[in-house]
């Protein structure tokens, strides 16, 4: 079987699908990698696991007609050439294109992978009510031309039935988002400190919930209470990215410690004693799945994607969504109980054991990717099959 995974950006392809063609590559499967832009240190890492890496003209944010042709028909010159049994994409965006790439070159099977639903289902302001409605009708278009969608949880998969974008006669799946390398992210004892130490990583962006971040940061401060919020992650070039002034802001304030971004996070989750992630929606967040396998306790919003990284009050609180007080209350209630910090942690490491493994996760994958170049089962096998992978 020869599989093409087309993504976005071609580091988190490296970073989030690494694992997976590694697996297919084990099992004897071929893979190309497309993403878009040149990344010759991806590039380099996928050779080493005999797997080409091709790049494509993909403007992120970009909505010019002439543009989005381009990137589609230099999708589909690849297809033709590479001709491929599988295309495996994901991002609602790339989705877009890859999925009207595939069938322009007639690709057998496509496989749309949704890691999440994106700013067109979170940012509601007037702005982008224009702009939301075309992307919805774009991915309508595309999931009607899968032969498999496959999410990260039940919340999207629902919502997407709701609003009419995903079709009924769709074939779906869910699988325990991208997965997370137990081993590489090992558990580690949290420090014992006097200043109970928070961290939230993520792009800086307002739907990950930053100005919450920062506003329970400062209830923190004026409380009294002994802690340190740290920040990590880039500020990129995207609508919904914060302002850089009320970052520096919060800098000077003393409520916020941005250490920039980071390429290796394990170090700066073993210095925390709790993880934070107050966003907006998600598929299933890898950083919260990160510091489930170290060890921490986990804070974060009872939205789709993030709710399924915690069991309430088991390893973790989980608090309303584009509330800053609610989680400035969660946070203070675990600066205090050191003791029920450390057990949290350890419930933590063993849910991502238990459910998050990488290997599991990707077994899952891989069974439904084999699966589509098999003949099809009848109808009622096949929703019976959904039944039990789930």
């Amino acid at each position: 079987m020869h599989v093409a995974i087309v993504g976005g950006d071609p580091h988190y392809l490296l970073n989030f699908r690494g694992a997976l063609i590694r697996d297919l590559r084990s099992r004897g499967h071929s893979v190309t990698a497309l993403a878009g832009g040149a990344a010759p240190d991806v590039q380099r890492a996928l050779a080493q696991l005999n797997v080409q890496y091709e790049s494509f003209p993909l403007d992120r944010q970009g909505t010019r007609p002439t543009t989005e042709a381009r990137t589609v028909l230099h999708l589909t010159r690849s297809l033709l050439r590479l001709r491929p049994d599988v295309v495996l994409t994901y991002t609602p965006k790339v989705i877009v294109y890859a999925t009207a790439a595939a069938r322009l070159s007639r690709v057998k099977r496509v496989c749309a992978l949704v890691t999440g639903l994106g700013t067109a289902f979170t940012d509601t302001s007037r702005e982008r009510r224009r702009v939301n409605v075309v992307v919805r009708a774009l991915m309508a278009l595309a999931l009607r031309g899968v032969d498999l969608a496959v999410f990260q949880n039940d919340d999207d998969r629902a919502e997407l039935l709701r609003r009419r974008v995903l079709s009924g006669r769709t074939r779906t799946a869910r699988v325990n988002g991208s997965g997370i390398d137990t081993a590489h992210f090992a558990y580690t004892p949290p420090p014992t400190g006097s200043d109970t130490v928070f961290l939230l990583v993520a792009r800086l962006q307002r739907e990950k919930g930053v100005y919450e971040y920062a506003e329970a940061a400062r209830l923190l401060k004026e409380r009294g209470v002994p802690a340190r919020c740290v920040l990590v992650g880039p500020i990129d070039a995207h609508p919904a990215a914060i302002d850089p002034i009320d970052l520096e802001r919060w800098q000077d304030e003393g409520t916020i410690e941005w250490a920039g971004p980071k390429k290796d996070v394990r170090p700066l989750l073993a210095d925390c004693n709790v993880f934070v992630l107050p966003s907006y929606r998600e598929g299933t967040p890898r950083s919260s799945l990160e510091a489930l396998a170290v060890g921490r306790p986990v804070i974060t919003t009872d939205v789709p994607g993030c709710r399924e990284t915690v069991q309430a009050n088991v390893n973790g609180l989980l608090v309303p969504a584009r509330n800053g007080r609610a989680l400035a209350d969660a946070m203070q209630e675990l600066a205090g109980r050191p003791d029920l910090r450390r057990s949290m942690g350890e419930a933590s490491r063993r849910l991502a054991e238990r459910k998050f493994d990488v290997n599991l996760v990707n077994a899952h994958m891989l069974a439904l990717l084999e699966g589509l170049c098999v003949p099809r089962l009848a109808p009622e096998r096949a929703v019976d099959e959904e039944v039990t992978r789930q």
